[in-house]
């Protein structure tokens, strides 16, 4: 995979400050009712994360997880080996007297069973599982395993996950799906092939690009309630500094406190945080193309282009997934003018930071 650039954009920090508050706001609410409650993060990434402009670090998901009060009793962490030994050493360094946790090597894809069987122990607790992927990584057998895991309680694992839904028009061109092993991952992402009325939907002109996004984001949660029976999913849309979409979080639960506390949080992204974390970095960005022309600045003109940015607000309101369209035509279409497309080299910070549509897609 191509090595990505240093530095996390604002809506990564966004996001993990959303995770924070959740996490404390879970164990609280299972404390009262378990003496325990296991936390699974299966793309844990960095201990501390660099932000990319301006100055500092911001801490990763383990750390977040591991400082959480009340404290969670079991926490796995899921990295490729080279990341996962130094998240190792960084969480030792940090914590050195905390033994709560554990780091597994390799796909999360493959570990997790492994994983879940050596946590069998404490499948009486409560579990919330993170999964943050930078592109497609992640398989719909790996969320079922996760969801069959504590089947037989009362509430399954909770999942949070990360949906790269304008990564998918990278791989899904107008003129055909990018290669065979584009479409191998999109069937694995699903674990089915009904994303494909989604994709012809596209290619005929019956779908604009933003309603495609909203399709598949659907898709996906209607799996999730239907397939796996979780009672309830949220999605939160995360957009860039030029209001360009850049993922979505999901929220799968059965829990009736989760399901309020969830949405009471996306709701307060949406009409604050999101607004206000925008604004800065549309400010910020300013400065540096100011910076870089040289041009000069009155004092306190930074606070007052910020405070007049932040009163556009967003919405959030949760509505619940619709019955997806069904597969009339399997024909699968390919693009044969392109070399079959590795969605593991696609430099999938590029679609993030700009998401730039192909031409071809336009």
């Amino acid at each position: 995979m191509k090595p990505r650039r240093l530095g996390w954009d604002w809506w990564s920090e966004l996001k993990l400050a959303v995770l924070a508050d959740y996490l404390q706001r879970f164990t609280t609410a299972v404390r009262g009712k378990s003496k325990g409650a296991n936390y699974l993060d299966l793309f844990a990434g960095s201990f501390e994360n660099e932000r990319r402009y301006g100055t500092g670090t911001f801490a990763g998901s383990s750390q977040i997880a591991l400082t959480t009060k009340p404290a969670f009793t079991n926490l796995a962490f899921f990295e490729l080996p080279g990341p996962a030994a130094r998240l190792r050493v960084d969480i030792r360094a940090a914590r050195p007297q905390d033994h709560r946790w554990e780091v597994v090597d390799g796909d999360c894809n493959i570990e997790l069973t492994p994983a879940l069987k050596g946590l069998d122990d404490v499948r009486w607790a409560p579990t919330f599982a993170f999964l943050d992927p930078r592109g497609l990584q992640v398989e719909w057998s790996t969320v079922q395993t996760l969801a069959r895991w504590r089947r037989d309680k009362k509430t399954k694992i909770e999942q949070w996950i990360l949906m790269p839904e304008p990564a998918l028009a990278r791989v899904l061109g107008l003129r055909g799906v990018r290669g065979r092993r584009s479409a191998d991952r999109l069937d694995r992402l699903f674990g089915c092939r009904n994303w494909l009325p989604i994709h012809q939907g596209r290619r005929a002109g019956w779908l604009s690009a933003e309603e495609m996004r909203a399709e598949f984001v659907n898709l996906y949660r209607w799996q999730l309630e239907q397939e796996l029976g979780y009672r309830t999913t949220h999605a939160l849309q995360i957009v860039n500094t030029d209001n360009r979409p850049v993922y979505t979080l999901v929220f799968a639960t059965d829990s009736l406190p989760g399901d309020r506390i969830m949405g009471h949080l996306y709701a307060s992204a949406a009409t604050r945080t999101i607004p206000a974390m925008q604004a800065r970095a549309q400010a910020a960005r300013q400065l540096r193309r100011e910076d870089e022309a040289g041009v000069s600045r009155l004092p306190g003109m930074d606070e007052l282009e910020i405070a007049t940015t932040t009163s556009r607000h967003g919405s959030y309101e949760h509505e619940p997934p619709w019955e997806p369209a069904p597969i009339v035509d399997d024909a699968l279409d390919l693009d044969m003018d392109e070399a079959d497309l590795d969605p593991d080299e696609i430099d999938w910070d590029r679609g993030f930071d700009s998401n730039e549509d192909d031409p071809r897609d336009t």
